[in-house]
Formats: C-alpha cells, sequence, structure tokens
C-alpha cells in the first residue's frame, strides 16, 4: 500500500505540471493572435504570393510614403516611380500604423532594392480599427540564409539581373532575409570579406512566387 501511496504522490504532481504547461501555450497563443490587432488607426499590410502572407517585417517604414496624392512622378517613358504628396501622414508610433482616413491614397512602400508604388480606395473603418491590405504585383520574392557565416561576418551581395548590378556591403545580420524582385534572370552573390570565400547562385524569379537560397560557407 505504501508503494501506491508514493506512486500517487508522484503522478499527481505531474498531471498538475502537465496541466500547467499546456494553459500556459494556450495563453501564449492567444497572446501572439491578439498582438496582430493591438493597435488603433489606419494599419497598413504589404501581402505577398496567392496566400497573401504578411511581409511587414521587410518594409523599410522609415523610408516609406503614405498620404494624399498631389501629383504623379514618371519616367520619360511614362512609367510610374512615385508620387508628390499633397498631405503625407505620420505614423502613430508602431510600424505601418497611421491615423485614420478616408478616400483614395497613395503608398510608396520601400524594400531593399525595390520600391513599390500604387493608390488605393481606404476600407470604411471598424470602430477605432482600419487595415488597408496592400498586395505586391509584378515581383517575386527570394528569401537568402547562409550556413557557416556569422551575423557578425562582414560580407558582399551582390544582385545582377534585368536592371543592371547591384553591391552592398555590411554584417551579414543586415543582409539575410526576404528581397522583391522584378521577374527574370537573376545571379546572387554572397563574399565573406574577412575570408574572400565567395558563392553566388543563378535563378529566374518569378511574379508571386517564393524561393529560398541558401549558401554553405566552410571558412
Amino acid at each position: 500500500m505504501d508503494q501506491f501511496k508514493r506512486i500517487g504522490l508522484i503522478l499527481v504532481p505531474l498531471a498538475a505540471l502537465t496541466l500547467f504547461a499546456g494553459c500556459q501555450g494556450e495563453t501564449s497563443s492567444d497572446s501572439e493572435s491578439n498582438s496582430s490587432s493591438d493597435f488603433s488607426g489606419l494599419k497598413v499590410v504589404p501581402v505577398f504570393g496567392p496566400d497573401k502572407n504578411d511581409v511587414s517585417k521587410d518594409v523599410d517604414w522609415f523610408g516609406s510614403d503614405i498620404g494624399r496624392i498631389g501629383g504623379e512622378k514618371k519616367t520619360e517613358s511614362g512609367v510610374l516611380w512615385g508620387y508628390d504628396f499633397e498631405t503625407e501622414f505620420r505614423s502613430t508610433g508602431q510600424d505601418g500604423v497611421y491615423p485614420i482616413a478616408e478616400g483614395e491614397i497613395g503608398v510608396i512602400l520601400n524594400f531593399d532594392g525595390h520600391s513599390h508604388v500604387g493608390r488605393y480606395q481606404l476600407p470604411a473603418p471598424d470602430g477605432d480599427k482600419q487595415v488597408l491590405e496592400v498586395p505586391l504585383t509584378g515581383v517575386g520574392q527570394i528569401v537568402l540564409d547562409a550556413e557557416g557565416l556569422a551575423d557578425t561576418a562582414l560580407v558582399d551581395l551582390g544582385f545582377d539581373g534585368p536592371r543592371g548590378g547591384s553591391v552592398s556591403t555590411t554584417g551579414w545580420r543586415n543582409h539575410k532575409g526576404a528581397y522583391y524582385r522584378i521577374p527574370g534572370q537573376y545571379t546572387i552573390t554572397l563574399t565573406n570579406k574577412d575570408t574572400s570565400e565567395s558563392h553566388n547562385k543563378s535563378l529566374t524569379v518569378i511574379e508571386g512566387e517564393s524561393q529560398n537560397v541558401t549558401f554553405t560557407f566552410t571558412q
């Protein structure tokens, strides 16, 4: 009998611990789902691909502009590349969140190496919230990663594609992640400046599709 009592004393705390862990998991999940709606105002949400994935984290919000359109900026061949704003919206302090508005607005979202330009009719607010989805059209997504490369490693990242070539130099932590490019053939080159080890990858960017590119460094 004493043996069964000892087993029971062990099982009860274990059951309580399992129940506590389950509750903790539910709380964490609820907290994460609630955090996405923790704002008030106009929230601009860029979405990519057929699944409309929220890619807000890829936007340089400091370098993006949103507001009432006063005029258009076009190239000599008539391609729209920006706006003159009659009234430019100011962030409420959260990335991508602005005061509630109505009517048509212009949106210029700045990504690394790409700017999305478009005009949109604002939806009606729902209480103190207003959400504008901005589909990223005309581009594909490339997600860069590297194995064997420290976040602090100084690297050159080169993109050679339909609009020419470019090279940027900074720590790897600032380079890894998603890039958006117009469709076409690209060669991506990643070089560790400290060791001179370099790798490249050629691929075809397709509108609305995402591709993962992982380089493996040995030095």
